[in-house]
């Protein structure tokens, strides 16, 4: 069996050296099953949402992610152990545009990756757990997100393709909580199995007797999918008291003891560090030297893990999400309603409704807190007022109407950069005004807008403004000018007819005076006798 044995180096009476190693003896099984190992690990983007809108990295996480790849790439270039890696689809993009803080290359990644026969795990660009999108009916926003993080992956490992089929659930990557529509919602994406450590496996139950060579299992009704267990004995914590060496042989020797419990049965372990951190070179080195001269013993990408039969408890118990995305649905839906509002005085291309549409996306981010979620409302609620506010309606006074139809003119002002469409609608019982809004392209500055009316009636009365966005809701309301109208038709009729009595009246005066001259007798005549 597996045996300790001391050995000590001595001069006279004095020990000059001390160690305490494990040997394996007697291992005579004829045909032993074999044990499949392989390595896993994540590298996180940002830790959390903070600024909306920022997508930069902290100083912090940007100093830990250079860091960590640093390790990754001493890792990739010091052991054959083909790794299987989470890395955030940020931090790809950020590695391939050399905004992260360190000297390494998109493309030494990927070529290291490739070489030891390494994969890339599928992640969202944004961290929208699975399980509460599930959970949510948010099926179509995860998938997109995790399409995106593909592409951006892509993009910055070329000779890499992003595997879907095993998925990390645990809380530094996505979740741990683990919901029975997440799990379909992933099956229908390619997932196969399931990573979890053995923490997360047991849900803070005791979990002395899970056995991480074996698999466990999440089954709750009709759903089901097999669970990769890590942590028991593929964990690899450095510890300050124990020699390196003599962890690598703590840890085979753990696995060895388990294959000679049970040698009939296959195992698989998948080395890892605490909190999915980058293992240890030193460490997983020592193990692969150990490991590598057994013929039972293949390495493997995670991806290639052969399936084997449960041996661990199951989990029938779904989990609560530990975001209620649901809520933040309903966010997004209001938001939403103002920024197509507010957009469609721009156009659906504008960058500043990229740049809102961007934001509701976050929303979804588990990263971003409920204060977050607090500060985006607050961020697009006065974008968007802004824009609106550009456009005013500045009073100029009473305004002539000197014929029927003669269009009113109306100022109309843009105080911002941009051209906005609007709609202008007039509404006054004295006009008859047109059936539909006027629509109109306001350029920055000042507008005279000519709006077709036709006045109903002489003399002066009120005329309420309204400016509408495109999609119909009052953008400027409650503005009130005066109008005065003079109609020339009206006017002349007046005139013409007053025209007309006066030629009657002096006509008929003059007919009088006629008679009047035609029937005096002639003075000269009454005179004669």
């Amino acid at each position: 069996g597996v045996t300790p044995v001391s050995v000590s180096v001595i001069r006279g009476t004095a020990v000059i050296a001390h160690d305490i190693t494990l040997i394996d003896v007697g291992w005579q099984q004829a045909n032993p099953s074999p044990l499949s190992v392989a390595m896993t690990t994540h590298i996180a983007g940002r830790s959390q949402l903070t600024v909306p809108g920022d997508n930069s990295l902290s100083t912090s996480d940007g100093s830990r992610a250079a860091q960590e790849f640093e390790l990754l790439v001493e890792l990739l270039e010091h052991s054959k152990i083909p790794l299987s890696v989470a890395l955030s689809p940020e931090l790809a993009e950020s590695l391939a545009n050399e905004t992260l803080p360190t000297a390494l290359a998109a493309r030494e990644i990927d070529l290291l990756i490739s070489t030891v026969g390494g994969e890339v795990l599928s992640l969202p660009y944004r961290s929208v757990d699975p399980f509460a999108a599930g959970t949510a009916g948010l099926d179509e926003r995860f998938i997109s997100e995790l399409d995106a993080g593909d592409a951006a992956m892509k993009a910055a490992f070329p000779s890499l393709t992003p595997v879907r089929s095993v998925w990390l659930a645990d809380d530094a990557i996505t979740s741990s909580a683990i919901t029975t529509k997440g799990v379909d919602l992933l099956k229908s994406q390619g997932v196969e199995r399931l990573i979890m450590t053995d923490d997360s496996y047991a849900g803070g139950a005791l979990h002395h007797g899970i056995d991480d060579t074996q698999p466990g299992l999440f089954a709750v009704e009709s759903t089901s999918l097999p669970v990769i267990i890590t942590g028991a004995v593929g964990e690899i914590a450095p510890r300050p008291d124990v020699a390196l060496e003599d962890q690598a042989v703590l840890f085979v020797a753990r696995i060895m003891q388990l294959r000679r419990e049970q040698p009939e049965l296959a195992r698989a372990v998948v080395l890892s560090a605490p909190d999915l951190d980058i293992p240890d070179v030193e460490a997983v080195q020592s193990i692969e030297r150990l490991l590598s001269g057994d013929p039972t013993v293949e390495f493997m990408r995670v991806s290639e893990l052969p399936d084997q039969i449960t041996a661990n408890r199951a989990i029938v118990t779904p989990s609560m999400p530990q975001v209620d995305l649901a809520q933040r649905q309903l966010t997004a839906d209001a938001l939403k309603v103002l920024i197509d509002d507010t957009g469609s005085m721009l156009n659906e291309d504008h960058e500043y409704v990229a740049q809102w549409n961007a934001l509701i996306n976050d929303l979804f981010d588990q990263r971003g807190s409920g204060q977050y979620v607090v500060d985006t409302i607050d961020v697009v609620t006065k974008e968007t007022s802004a824009v609106r506010q550009w456009v005013s309606v500045p009073m100029s006074g009473t305004v002539n109407l000197t014929g029927r139809e003669t269009p009113l003119p109306l100022v109309v002002e843009n105080t911002g950069p941009e051209p906005l469409q609007v709609l202008v609608r007039l509404n006054s019982p004295r006009l008859v005004v047109p059936g539909e809004p006027l629509a109109i392209t306001l350029p920055p500055g000042v507008s005279n807008v000519q709006v077709p009316v036709e006045a109903r009636s002489n003399g002066s009365f009120d005329v309420e403004v309204e400016v509408l966005s495109p999609v119909g809701t009052p953008v400027v309301s409650g503005v009130t000018i005066v109008a005065k109208a003079m109609t020339l038709s009206g006017f002349g009729r007046l005139i013409g007819f007053g025209l007309i009595l006066t030629l009657i009246s002096w006509w008929v005066s003059h007919i009088r005076r006629q008679r009047q001259r035609a029937i005096a007798p002639n003075p000269v005549e009454t005179q004669m006798p």
